[in-house]
């Protein structure tokens, strides 16, 4: 709460804080399974839940709808790539290629959200 009495979050804010926290949640279980299980899919999972948290914490800066339709935009691809590399992984293939895309667009994602905020 603030020196008001009212809570410090604004209904956005607190969106994309649960978004974070729940992707932080998931990665915590899926190192914590990776561990007792010696299951490579779950690395996958933690990966990227990890690396989806990077666009997520940057969106609630970004003022402009078109800057947020893009910015969610490439997190619907990152989610789309990473979950067919985890679904590849998980039925015993490689996914080599796959990977590679979606760590450049996690790179991609944080470039593009320095790009928004530097234009606000």
């Amino acid at each position: 709460m603030n020196k008001f009495g009212r809570f410090a979050l604004n209904k956005t804010e607190k969106f994309y804080a649960k978004m974070v926290g729940i992707l932080l949640l998931t990665a915590i279980l899926s190192v914590l399974g990776l561990l007792i299980y010696k299951q490579a899919f779950l690395f996958d999972l933690a990966v990227i839940s990890v690396t989806l948290c990077l666009p997520l914490s940057a969106m609630q800066h970004i003022i402009k709808k078109e800057h947020l339709k893009m910015m969610w935009a490439l997190i619907g691809f990152m989610v789309l790539i990473g979950l067919s590399m985890t679904a590849f992984t998980f039925v015993g293939r490689t996914n080599g290629p796959l990977f590679m895309i979606y760590i450049f667009s996690a790179l991609g994602s944080q470039i593009l959200a320095n790009y928004y905020l530097s234009k606000r």
